[in-house]
């Protein structure tokens, strides 16, 4: 399964965005970040409620006739255990997602910057 898919997503009409921070923990000190996005000191829901409030973003959306793209942000989301896992199940369920990570920024050319 393809897990790179480019849409073009010019007619907002057709989607329900979610721009999520789901915390501002991060392992990294870029220096074009604000400390505020890496303390810590904002704590993340557990799994089980960021998937139910999903279902319901999902459950919104058809009965809206629009695709949910979610944008997850904050400090470094991919830290998370279960993101990969998020991730897929909004994938499988016809959504889209967007992610704004610092860790693809630190490599150019395989090499870490």
């Amino acid at each position: 399964m393809d897990f790179t898919h480019l849409e073009n997503a010019s007619d907002g009409k057709k989607y329900f965005n979610v721009n999520w921070g789901l915390t501002n923990k991060c392992n990294y000190e870029c220096s074009y970040c604000h400390p505020d996005l890496r303390d810590g000191s904002i704590k993340p829901a557990n799994y089980d409620d960021i998937s139910r409030f999903v279902d319901d973003v999902f459950l919104y959306c058809e009965q809206k006739g629009v695709k949910p793209y979610f944008e997850f942000g904050g400090g470094e989301v991919t830290l998370f255990r279960w993101f990969g896992e998020l991730i897929w199940k909004i994938k499988n369920q016809g959504g889209l997602v967007s992610i704004i990570s610092n860790v693809l920024a630190l490599f150019i050319g395989g090499k870490a910057i």
